[in-house]
């Protein structure tokens, strides 16, 4: 009973940890009942590949059952299966790769909570040019709007310092990408949506003779009941223990809305998203990318009034925004009595036919033909028309228009400067709650031209609060001496 109380106590520490510091576990060896556990309750998991995660032993269970089923335990909490199901966050062939991984994402985290970000040596300026650009209507892999890749054996840049994203949770949900980089030598987490078509593999089990492995396709732009889980899990993972800044490229048409993922809680996975947006406590940037797209719920999620003092959405020239695609708006604005009023409005042949037509001049089936003729050239239009409020011109009014995606940059590495001065004055002073975040923020809010009138760079908002700080400190030095 004693072991039992002990292991409780132990899996009551790590899930208190997990919320309060940053937690990080590495499966090594086999893991079993409340060691699987205390993996799941510090989140962070690196799992080498032939260190099973388990409940109980195979052995166990074919005893149970009553005939041999299970081979191994790897078969049971394997890498195919913790991997796949979200549990375990990375994958290590052995202790030196999974050393490697572990220093590398210690290197994101800041050396103790509400600290400063590790923010190394700039590499990629900050006002460099991000120099991929994908192509319209051609899928490509998103990854490289963030690291850049070859183009015609030329090296384009992406949004983050060359060589920094370390992607984590690749074998599940592959429709949501997530990582971690540096843009400007500083960590940021990174959530990117798969526009691809991408297959999700469904294990079959062998305690059920029937069952048969699957692969389901999953289309890309879509969040599914995993993917939205995974995309929450991501956004409370940045913030708690983390506290990384939050980059969002936005290309979303919706949510599946299907039977089978309303039965599998996608309606409940979308929520989380908002709950721990409006729980994040770093900058989070929206960006949607050139030729991509956010519509309806997708956009509902996401929007910058969600946490307003934390958020700020973007948008390339040539992205596009809205509650339906042009075709479906199109469909419920523009039906076709609409387009033939517009039609007998516009093009004077028709009207002229239509005013002889009592006369006799002019047959009625003569006007229906005309119609018939200049019906696929009208209907464009109310796609047309559609469009023109998907646009960033229309956008502009709710999100900021981006003269280029080097913006992004700028104004990430600018919204940190807040959290650092909110972190030196809660350190120099007793009266931190004098100095809150969104009025800090106001301070370095940019112009009409983009540009911000409060220190440009991290250190020296540093340096300004320091002072402010020493400030305050020699106003108490004199109140003491006064009372004495």
């Amino acid at each position: 009973m004693e072991s039992l109380q002990g292991a409780g106590a132990i899996a009551a520490e790590t899930s208190i940890a997990n919320r309060e510091i940053f937690t990080l576990s590495y499966c090594t060896a086999r893991n079993i009942g409340i060691g699987s556990y205390v993996l799941r309750l510090g989140q962070r998991v690196i799992q080498q590949r032939d260190a099973p995660i388990i409940l109980t032993g195979y052995v166990a269970l074919n005893k149970l059952l009553g005939t041999t089923v299970y081979e191994s335990n790897l078969q049971l909490g394997g890498p195919e299966v913790m991997g796949g199901n979200g549990v375990s966050h990375m994958l290590v062939k052995d202790d030196l790769e999974a050393v490697h991984r572990i220093v590398q994402w210690l290197g994101f985290v800041p050396v103790k909570v509400g600290a400063p970000l590790p923010i190394i040596k700039i590499t990629d300026p900050i006002e460099r040019t991000v120099e991929y650009l994908p192509e319209k209507g051609i899928p490509y892999d998103p990854r490289l709007l963030l690291t850049g890749g070859l183009k015609d054996g030329v090296y384009k840049s992406g949004l983050l310092d060359r060589d920094s994203f370390v992607e984590t949770l690749s074998d599940w949900a592959k429709t949501v990408v997530i990582g971690r980089g540096r843009l400007g030598g500083m960590p940021i987490g990174c959530i990117v949506t798969e526009n691809r078509l991408v297959e999700k593999a469904i294990l079959a089990d062998p305690a059920n003779l029937e069952s048969k492995p699957q692969v389901q396709m999953q289309a890309g732009q879509v969040w599914f009941p995993d993917s939205a889980y995974k995309t929450a899990q991501a956004i409370q993972d940045f913030n708690s223990g983390e506290g990384l800044p939050l980059l969002i490229l936005a290309n979303w048409r919706g949510f599946s809305g299907g039977r089978k993922d309303m039965f599998e809680e996608v309606l409940k996975f979308g929520s989380f998203i908002v709950d721990q947006l409006t729980q994040f406590r770093q900058p989070i940037s929206v960006y949607i990318p050139p030729f991509c797209e956010i519509r309806g719920g997708a956009w509902v999620v996401i929007d910058s009034k969600i946490n307003p003092a934390f958020m700020e959405m973007y948008a390339s020239e040539t992205a596009r925004g809205g509650v339906l695609e042009p075709a479906g708006i199109a469909e419920i604005k523009f039906r076709k009595p609409d387009v033939l009023k517009a039609m007998t409005r516009i093009d004077k042949q028709l009207q002229w036919m239509s005013m002889n037509e009592a006369t006799g001049v002019v047959r009625a089936e003569d006007i229906e033909q005309r119609k018939t003729e200049l019906l696929p050239y009208y209907q464009p239009l109310g796609e047309l028309i559609s469009d023109l409020h998907d646009r960033p011109e229309r956008m502009l009014a709710k999100v900021r228009q981006l003269p280029a995606s080097t913006y992004v940059l700028v104004r990430a590495s600018r919204a940190l400067g807040p959290c650092i001065a909110l972190w030196l004055c809660r350190q120099a002073t007793e009266n931190a709650h004098a100095f809150p975040l969104p009025s800090l923020r106001a301070s370095f809010a940019p112009s009409s031209r983009g540009t911000t009138h409060a220190p440009s760079s991290i250190g020296a908002c540093a340096a300004a609060c320091e002072r402010r700080n020493s400030s305050v400190s020699s106003k108490r030095l004199r109140r003491l001496r006064v009372r004495r």
